[in-house]
């Protein structure tokens, strides 16, 4: 945990005069604060301290944003002089673009404070999650903070559900009519949101579901709400009377949907985290087989070790979106990676793939950080794979836009 601090504050409105010495009381403030090292709360191993140039980029971004952050979190406070002290704690421990994760920030105020949670990324999908929940579930909007390619969420209080027990929680509550568990995953499944594993959500003191995480979205190749949805169709058979709630929010979901689908890219990572981490199939984790199209690969016999791994990988998302057809059930791997090469406009797009993984793991090792995984972004309505280490576009065409049948 880092924390910072300055001396006794006023509490009274902040004036144009004053606007200089209010931008020194800040970075007084931060200029204190200390990379924070590890997790509050964790079961896994721990990496050392943030990225160094992350941890400036995180304290230029609060220090812009900060008269935002109090209009936003604590309108009724008339000036950062009243602002007295920052804490900042590491909230994750999986890394993406570079050393990048979550933090933890406690802002205190007027001798109160301000919980927050800094993520390295747009809040756009948050805010369409939350908008909808509010909408048709009457869920209260929390505050949150969006700036572009960060922001900031309000910090929800509550616990994490045990992995071995999440499932059959989640099933138990849809399965006796919890109703805001049953519009959340209503909504989390109509709108194609995913990772939708246990440490994604929170449980608060009222018994009631938070989704914490929807960065990850229609990619078809990750943890998403299909099984625990067949709950809530299974309620509708028991009892009617839900059917019109259901088909209320599921109308709702399909313009939060689109607007989500044209505004937004969403994190895609081909590999599981223990395939990318250790360069091979993980036994527990990842298949031992990879379906693409009506081919299937035993991973091990694909060739050329990683590289062909994380190939199929890539294939298996082109062919679940989409972008490339593999009819027969025995096609060879050569002709799958040709396939996949003809999905892309650039003819070394997949070098340029693998030029962004090999960047991650360059960084990865640089800092020290076992649990630094190549993502990339993903836009399906504008048809593209970002790679954000490299700045690399790669723009895709559906087999009917390469003139096959």
């Amino acid at each position: 945990m880092a924390e910072a601090s300055s001396g006794p504050t006023g509490s009274q409105p902040v004036s144009g005069a004053q606007s200089s010495d209010n931008q020194s009381h800040i970075e007084r403030i931060l200029e204190a604060i200390a990379s924070p090292t590890l997790r509050v709360s964790t079961k896994r191993p721990q990496g050392d301290s943030l990225f160094p140039s992350f941890f400036e980029e995180v304290k230029g971004h609060i220090k812009q944003d900060c008269s935002e952050i109090v209009r936003t979190f604590f309108p009724e406070c008339l000036g950062l002089e009243v602002l007295s002290k920052i804490k900042m704690e590491i909230a994750g421990d999986e890394t993406h673009f570079g050393g990048k994760k979550s933090l933890f920030l406690t802002f205190t105020v007027a001798d109160k404070e301000i919980r927050l949670v800094y993520k390295p990324r747009s809040l756009i999908p948050d805010q369409i999650l939350e908008n909808v929940l509010h909408e048709v579930c009457q869920k209260e909007l929390r505050p949150m903070l969006d700036c572009g390619d960060h922001g900031y969420d309000s910090r929800l209080q509550g616990i994490e559900i045990p992995v071995s027990k999440f499932t059959s929680e989640m099933r138990n509550k849809v399965n006796q009519a919890h109703m805001s568990t049953v519009d959340l995953v209503t909504v989390l499944h109509h709108m194609g949101f995913e990772d939708t594993h246990n440490e994604n959500f929170i449980l608060d003191g009222h018994g009631n579901l938070h989704f914490i995480d929807p960065e990850i979205f229609c990619t078809k190749i990750a943890v998403d709400m299909e099984g625990i949805y067949k709950g809530v169709k299974g309620l509708l058979k028991r009892d009617t009377s839900f059917q019109e709630r259901v088909d209320s929010i599921t109308s709702a979901c399909v313009a939060a949907k689109k607007e989500l689908m044209e505004n937004c890219p969403t994190r895609v990572i081909f590999c599981d985290t223990a395939t990318y981490i250790t360069g091979t199939p993980n036994p527990i984790l990842g298949d031992p087989k990879i379906k693409i199209g009506k081919t299937v690969l035993a991973t091990e016999n694909i060739p050329n070790g990683f590289d062909g791994l994380h190939k199929a990988y890539l294939g298996k998302f082109l062919a679940e979106n989409g972008f490339i057809k593999v009819p027969k059930k025995n096609q060879s791997f050569d002709v799958i990676v040709a396939t996949i090469k003809a999905a892309f406009q650039e003819d070394d797009a997949l070098e340029k793939i693998k030029e962004e993984v090999d960047k991650s793991f360059e960084l990865r090792k640089e800092m020290g950080c076992a649990n630094e995984v190549p993502a990339f972004r993903f836009h399906l309505k504008a048809q593209y794979i970002q790679c954000p280490l490299t700045k690399q576009c790669l723009l895709l065409r559906k087999p009917e836009e390469r003139g096959e049948s």
